[in-house]
């Protein structure tokens, strides 16, 4: 996931918007995670399956890949941390 400043919204929302309609993009504040942006149609995907046991965690974990997310992705399949 391509990662920005939450700064660079104001300078280059545009750009970012067309970036976020392709993939989610991460923004920053202070150098940590604060925001994903990410396309109404993505949004709508992961909603989904949110009447499933586990379905709106398997989404995001698959959408939000890495170390972050791997206690995520074990909830969602049902195992112990």
């Amino acid at each position: 996931m391509r990662e920005f400043n939450l700064s660079d919204l104001n300078r280059r929302s545009g750009e970012l918007a067309d970036l976020a309609l392709v993939a989610p993009i991460s923004l920053k504040k202070h150098g940590r995670p604060h925001l994903v942006l990410l396309s109404a149609a993505e949004y709508e995907r992961l909603l989904a399956p949110r009447n499933q046991p586990g379905g709106v965690q398997k989404a995001l974990a698959k959408t939000l890949p890495g170390p972050k997310f791997a206690d995520l992705t074990r909830t969602a399949n049902g195992e112990e941390h």
